[in-house]
């Protein structure tokens, strides 16, 4: 019998520390180094000396990978290390601070309510003019062709280049003219990004929409879904709207069984 081809899975692991330590002792282990006690992570004793090191890749790699493949334990590591860099020790409480202090020198006001990295906490809370005005702020400041170059290329047929979207826009105005990132949940699609419109102008857009399931707008569709269709409009501006295309939208209402988290949400953080 042939053997089996090895195959590549990438997985998220609790303790990325504790996981590379357990795997470093196994193979010390193999080549006859005995431990008296398991692998662990804390402080170094007094006098360690390290043997080795491994740098990380450099941030605009990161930042491709995130931004084109929405990987939510690397969104919520990056948020933390900005705690880290601020003076602070990665938690949740350092990483908001430093938050705080990014929005106040970019003069944006006071950051939305986030209390992850990943975006996943049911508590973060982000408007589109805020996704908006970030993207604005962000197109004037020296690392904006960064920031633009990791995200994900309308119309690309390079998985590394489009991401999550490969298939989407082809053939249309938005085609290699619309860097986007997206945001999806069960039944939330969303696109913050930038369009280079036929007049020249950048547009910087966010459009989040909840209601439909997400199978109905993550599959390229003919004809385009209907946030497709909207982002096409932005890479055509200024033209005549496409007959057809609702000029005004109003949000569905929310499900009955949501009415009771929502009025516990509306009534603020509960007294402790």
């Amino acid at each position: 019998m042939l053997p089996r081809a090895a195959t590549g899975v990438y997985l998220s692991v609790h303790d990325p520390a504790l996981f590379a330590a357990s795997l470093f002792q196994a193979a010390l282990q193999m080549d006859g180094v005995r431990f008296s006690d398991p692998a662990a992570t804390g402080a170094l004793p007094r006098g360690a000396t390290a043997l080795a090191t491994q740098a990380s890749k450099p941030l605009r790699s990161l930042l491709q990978l995130q931004n084109r493949f929405s990987i939510n334990a690397m969104a919520d590591n990056l948020y933390r290390t900005l705690g880290a860099l601020h003076g602070g020790d990665g938690s949740p409480a350092a990483s908001e601070a430093a938050m705080q202090l990014f929005f106040d020198t970019a003069g944006l006001g006071s950051p939305p309510a986030q209390l992850d990295g990943s975006g996943l906490s049911p508590l973060n809370l982000r408007s589109a003019q805020q996704v908006v005005d970030l993207m604005r702020y962000a197109a004037s400041q020296p690392w904006y062709s960064v920031f633009k170059a990791s995200m994900m290329e309308a119309g690309s047929q390079d998985p590394k280049v489009c991401g999550v979207i490969c298939g989407h826009f082809v053939g249309t105005t938005a085609q290699d003219r619309v860097w986007l990132k997206t945001g999806n949940l069960e039944n939330q699609w969303n696109y913050a990004g930038y369009a280079e419109a036929a007049n020249g102008d950048l547009i910087a857009f966010a459009i989040l929409l909840e209601g439909p399931p997400t199978q109905a707008n993550a599959r390229p569709l003919q004809p385009l879904s209907p946030i497709d269709r909207m982002t096409v409009e932005l890479a055509q501006w200024p033209h005549e709207p496409v007959a057809g295309l609702p000029q005004t939208a109003s949000a569905p209402p929310p499900p009955a069984a949501a009415a009771p988290l929502l009025q516990r949400f509306a009534a603020g953080p509960a007294q402790t």
